[in-house]
């Protein structure tokens, strides 16, 4: 009897403790949400241009400075740059950046159109690098943690891409949400893939 006793005592302070660190660690993901600042693009075009060094990975250059905007027929202000690399003989490197004009010029949306990964190794690292310098750009987060969310996009891409092919259905996007009512979709095949970073404004609008 005393030993039933004492291992119901310990399945219950296991059970308070796991209960507690569960509490803490939904805690500690709340107050991370409502620290976050939103993020202008001025914080986006410098973590971009930081990326390198950043996450310690060779980056593209691109032919023109993001920073450099002109406003759009909506309103916006947006700039296009191309990742030119003759050796790929692609024009499809192609990136987008989208800023709302009034205020602080928070960030909108991030569009990047970049090479298969299935095309080649040199594509497949200039492809997954990108990706990668994008996700810090708008997160911030510490190269672990981009690295992280960079293979988590890729391989459900790689995943769902596979499943819809033995379907003979057509591929759809993948999704990963950010702090700020953000999210990163990833879409595309063998032809060309692309990433949109972007703020939910629905999202805000309903918080």
């Amino acid at each position: 009897m005393k030993r039933l006793l004492l291992a119901t005592a310990a399945l219950s302070a296991l059970t308070i403790t796991a209960s507690a660190a569960s509490e803490a660690q939904t805690a500690i993901g709340q107050q991370n949400n409502s620290t976050i600042k939103a993020v202008t693009c001025d914080d986006f075009i410098h973590r971009l241009k930081q990326a390198e060094s950043a996450l310690g990975i060779p980056m593209p250059r691109p032919d023109h400075d993001f920073a450099d905007m002109r406003e759009n027929i909506i309103g916006n202000l947006n700039s296009t740059a191309a990742y030119v690399n003759p050796a790929l003989k692609d024009d499809d490197q192609q990136a987008t950046l989208t800023c709302e004009k009034e205020g602080s010029k928070l960030f909108d949306e991030f569009e990047l159109d970049v090479p298969s990964i299935y095309n080649n190794r040199l594509s497949n690292v200039r492809t997954t690098n990108l990706i990668a310098a994008a996700l810090y750009a708008y997160t911030g987060w510490p190269s672990k943690k981009i690295f992280a969310a960079r293979r988590k996009l890729v391989d459900d891409l790689m995943r769902k891409t596979r499943l819809n092919l033995i379907r003979g259905e057509a591929t759809d996007d993948v999704e990963l949400t950010l702090p700020g009512n953000g999210v990163a979709r990833l879409s595309g095949g063998d032809g060309g893939m692309t990433l949109v970073v972007t703020r939910d404004t629905d999202q805000e609008k309903n918080d």
